[in-house]
């Protein structure tokens, strides 16, 4: 990708498919990463890096761990909270286990370790 981009960037006049051809293979690289990223780690060890440092995981509903399908949904369901603009995070007020549109979605809730 990023030789491409390079060639890209060296044309004069670089060709407008072409330019959309590696802007939606970076794109869909970029998400197929973002939802591995989450998918394993939240479904391995219930943590991202991030939830790690925060002292964060995310179990079912029942305390199990959420396993890699409830995180693959999980990450689906924060796809549905970019859809509506970061309307679906705003379930994180209202209810009082702090479940968002996500966490709903997969049946899973947030908890500190």
């Amino acid at each position: 990708m990023w030789l491409t981009i390079a060639v890209l960037g060296f044309r004069r006049d670089p060709d407008l498919l072409d330019v959309a051809l590696v802007s939606l293979g970076v794109l869909l690289l970029a998400l197929a990463l973002h939802v591995a990223y989450h998918t394993v780690l939240v479904g391995g060890c219930g943590q991202t890096v991030g939830k790690m440092l925060l002292g964060v995981a995310v179990v079912r509903r029942d305390g199990a761990p959420a396993g890699y399908g409830r995180a693959l949904l999980r990450c689906v369901g924060g796809g549905l909270c970019i859809l509506t603009l970061g309307l679906g995070r705003l379930t994180v007020l209202f209810t009082r286990e702090r479940r968002g549109l996500s966490d709903l979605v997969a049946g899973t809730r947030p908890v500190s370790l």
